[in-house]
Formats: C-alpha cells, structure tokens, sequence
C-alpha cells in the first residue's frame, strides 16, 4: 500500500450540496475524466489541485441538489431495513433447514 504525501480536499459552498457533489464526482462520466487527466508517476495514477480545479461541475438549483440528497438518504434508509430483512430470512430458513436435518420439524 502506498499513501500519498498530499490530499486534495472539495469544500462545497452555499451553491453546492456536499452529498450531490461526492454522488457526481463518483459517477462513469467524472471517473474517466479523472482517469484521463492523470499522470502515471512511478505506478502511482495522480491528479493534483491545479487540474483538480479544472474539472467543470454541473451544479443544478440548491434546492434540487437537497431534493436529491432527501432521496439518497431514503434509499440508503431503505437499502438498510431490506438488509436486517434478508438477515431476519436467512437466519428463519437456516434454522428451518437445521430442524428438517436433525428430524425436529415433524412430530
């Protein structure tokens, strides 16, 4: 594992939603951007500030930006509870399964 000597850190102001920002910066589009403005140094893929602030950001309405951080937090909120629900169903049918083997499901 390498670490590099310097980060570069996005500060979204009061036009930019910090959650739109990470969802837009981690999507195909921007990740092949990244990839095709980085410099292969020594094995190590970097981009440093100066490009990094040449990257053109679409920033739609605050509002929407809100809208769409209300909605992936909804979607995080229910990707959790489907989880715990497939937990709660594996752990049901692996007991089922654990009886039907050692005989205990029928009398």
């Amino acid at each position: 594992m390498a670490y590099a000597g310097y980060l570069v850190k996005a500060i979204p102001n009061q036009k930019a939603n910090g959650v739109f920002i990470a969802t837009y910066m981690n999507t195909k589009y921007i990740k092949s951007k990244l990839f095709n403005m980085a410099k292969n140094i020594v094995g190590m893929v970097n981009i440093n500030a100066e490009e990094f602030k040449k990257i053109d950001i679409y920033i739609p309405p605050i509002e929407l930006q809100n809208q769409f951080t209300d909605f992936i937090n909804q979607v995080d909120k229910l990707k959790f509870k489907m989880k715990k629900s497939l937990k709660e169903l594996e752990d049901n049918f692996n007991s089922l399964m654990k009886k039907a083997f050692n005989g205990g499901l029928f009398n």
